[in-house]
């Protein structure tokens, strides 16, 4: 992610939109290439990708977990938090802000 935003070009430098797809959608196809292929969940159904969540200045990576639950109720304060609102589920999660 930080490769990608550090590569972006113009005055407004931003991380990419939510996406369901983010290495298919940003990474394998940026220029210069970050990664060479897509990255998937292993603990999502075959062919899904980590989630990405993010509000342009904080970014969160979601993986579904052991309990494959659903990613209802992400969000990222201004800043940079991370909240869920089920408590309960076993997501696991990189951000470069706080809260996973």
């Amino acid at each position: 992610m930080e490769t990608y935003y550090s590569n972006e070009t113009g005055t407004s430098k931003s991380y990419p939109s939510n996406s369901a797809t983010p290495c298919k959608d940003y990474f394998v196809t940026a220029t210069p290439q970050i990664i060479s292929s897509v990255l998937y969940d292993p603990f999502n159904a075959a062919g899904n990708e980590y989630q990405l969540f993010t509000n342009g200045n904080y970014y969160v990576f979601v993986s579904l977990g052991p309990a494959g639950d659903n990613f209802n109720g992400f969000a990222i304060g201004p800043n940079g938090a991370v909240t869920e609102d089920n408590k309960t589920t076993t997501h696991l999660c990189v951000t470069n802000g706080s809260g996973c």
